[in-house]
């Protein structure tokens, strides 16, 4: 609740971060899927955006689990604030997961608790939430994932099909929250079930055939829950052919090899040399830099695997959390800034499909989880060591005998030392979200239902907050451009599909502040209008270029707007002709 103190303080109209990119679209998918079943509209590909053609949903992040689950929430409060609410669970929740796993291999429960408070507001959890991605930072799933399979593994009896089903339905939901999350848990339990084919030789082939059992009732249960969903994102209207975003950008999303020791402007710590150093990290966009591991948390995982290096968890976790590191990097290494000629692990992974798709630096998340385990291992054998030479040497009479909570002293020393520096720069920065006082009024009922309507700003990549206004009105009106992914004409994802005229001159507008006769040709624009069947535009009238983008707009009505809520609105009434109308 401290990350996000100010919104919390002035229940406004908030937003994280910025009222632009990803999480804008989330906020959108929040209040698309109530809004959908209750309007009984088609709930997979959607007219609402990029109108008048359209978007496969399937292909973005909208997270039909949490928009479906955060309904009740989304009526009651709005899709900015529900959208608020599930960033401040989205650590509790998943650090709770963790713990929860975390008491299965840990016999004293505050090393569990400290093993998910290490997964739940990790370095990636903050740099992540400094953007809002909720779709990667809401995690609870691959904790019980992994929960699962050890119980299939370890139980001396286990409910093969029972737990199967169980691993379906949460394979399912994190399908439903973010798919890339999903592919690489999938990708790092393959890699782990190696890991112990290699470690426990003599009983693989026994827990092969265990394993076989539930994942038929795991794959029987996720094509009946997702089955539908991947089904429309694999075969329905404007699906990707195509990788989803160009794969030369993959520098600008990955983790310098020097990242774990140096860091960022998202930790409280961050010393001027190290500043100097991180912001210039390709991935010094602060929503990617979660390698960050602080050199003394570093240290003490190097003594405790060194000193634990027998036992099999330690040895798993271990090379689980070199191996999510490593794949993290770039396809070429990145050392202190200097791009070397040689090849990271993902130049493999980025050949294959799908697998091409991640994200580098988004491994951070499996690095995490091994660290919570390791460090949470570490605390637990520390605590108990501690315990059994202070019994040991207990002395006879009673008034000489050690400070009773020794044990604990000297494990909350060395957790302290260990996690202060990565205490996160909070609160994360909150910014109104700059909805129009028209749409979040009754006067919006001006607009007919299922109207497309054209905006300034107009809506694309970091200028999208007129799809926060569509979100508010309960998806009233269907929008002009928007930021999604869609085809291009190669069937690669895009985010600049289906350009038009009015696209053209308003974006010209917000780049430059002013309309040149090249991009906002009068007749073009009007045609434009004709053509799209646009029969509502509403201009911001605190927007930046908003007098340039009245005057063109005015012009290609030939009408002066009403002034109303924040918004000049122009509004079309049918003409004589089906294809005409009136603008007023």
């Amino acid at each position: 609740m401290v990350a996000y103190l100010p919104a919390l303080e002035h229940w406004s109209l908030q937003m994280n971060g910025c009222n632009c990119w990803d999480q804008v679209l989330e906020e959108w998918g929040i209040a698309w899927w109530p809004a959908a079943i209750a309007h009984g509209h088609a709930l997979f590909t959607t007219t609402y955006l990029d109108a008048p053609g359209g978007v496969n949903l399937m292909w973005n992040t909208s997270m039909p689990a949490l928009g479906l689950a955060a309904s009740p929430l989304s009526f009651a409060l709005g899709p900015v604030h529900t959208f608020l609410v599930l960033l401040v669970l989205s650590g509790p929740v998943s650090g709770a997961a963790m713990f929860l796993l975390l008491r299965r291999w840990t016999a004293w429960l505050p090393a569990a608790w400290v093993g998910g408070l290490l997964y739940g507001f990790s370095s990636y959890m903050a740099a992540q939430s400094t953007v809002g991605r909720l779709h990667l930072i809401f995690v609870p799933i691959p904790p019980l994932i992994v929960l699962v399979i050890d119980k299939l593994l370890r139980d001396t009896r286990p409910r093969r099909v029972r737990l199967g089903t169980t691993l379906g339905v949460l394979c399912a939901v994190q399908f439903l929250i973010s798919e890339e999350i999903l592919l690489m848990t999938a990708l790092l339990v393959a890699a782990g079930l190696l890991v112990l084919a290699l470690l426990y030789r003599d009983t693989a082939v026994r827990h092969a055939l265990a394993l076989g059992r539930a994942a038929s009732a795991a794959v029987a249960t996720f094509l009946c829950v997702a089955g539908w969903f991947l089904a429309v994102q694999l075969f329905g209207a404007d699906r990707l052919t195509g990788p989803p975003q160009p794969h030369a950008q993959l520098n600008l999303f990955s983790s310098d090899v020097v990242s774990p020791v140096v860091p960022g402007i998202i930790q409280l710590f961050h010393p001027s040399w190290a500043l100097a150093v991180s912001s210039r990290f390709d991935a010094a966009t602060p929503g990617e830099a979660g390698s960050y591991i602080g050199a003394s948390l570093l240290a003490a995982l190097v003594v405790g695997i060194v000193v634990l290096r027998r036992r099999r968890i330690v040895q798993f976790f271990a090379v689980m959390a070199l191996a999510s590191f490593a794949l993290s990097w770039s396809p070429r290494l990145i050392v202190a800034n200097h791009h070397l000629p040689i090849p990271g692990p993902y130049a493999a992974l980025a050949r294959l499909p799908l697998m091409g798709d991640f994200i580098p630096g988004r491994f951070a998340l499996g690095m995490w989880f091994s660290i919570a385990v390791l460090f949470s291992v570490e605390l637990d054998v520390l605590h108990r060591s501690v315990a059994r030479h202070r019994a040991a040497n207990r002395p006879v009479h009673r008034h000489r005998q050690p400070w009773r909570a020794m044990p604990v002293a000297i494990t909350a020393a060395l957790v302290g030392a260990c996690l202060l520096p990565l205490v996160p720069n909070w609160p994360y920065l909150q910014l109104p979200a700059r909805v129009p006082h028209f749409f979040t009024s009754a006067t919006v009922d001006r607009i007919r239902s299922g109207s497309l309507m054209v905006t300034y700003p107009y809506p694309r990549t970091g200028l999208d907050e007129a799809m926060v206004w569509q979100a508010e009105t309960a998806m009233r009106f269907r929008l002009l451009g928007g930021y999604y992914i869609a085809p291009d004409r190669h069937g690669a994802g895009t985010l600049f599909g289906d350009p038009n005229q009015l696209s053209v001159c308003l974006e010209g507008i917000s780049r430059r502040e002013a309309a040149t006769k090249a991009m906002c040709d009068r007749t073009a624009l009007r045609q434009a209008l004709i053509r799209l069947g646009v029969t509502s535009i509403a201009v911001d009238r605190s927007a930046a270029g908003a007098d340039a983008a009245r005057r063109v707009l005015a012009s290609a009505a030939g009408a002066e707007p009403t002034v109303i809520g924040g918004v000049d609105l122009w509004q079309c009434e049918p003409g004589p002709m089906p294809t005409r109308c009136r603008w007023s």
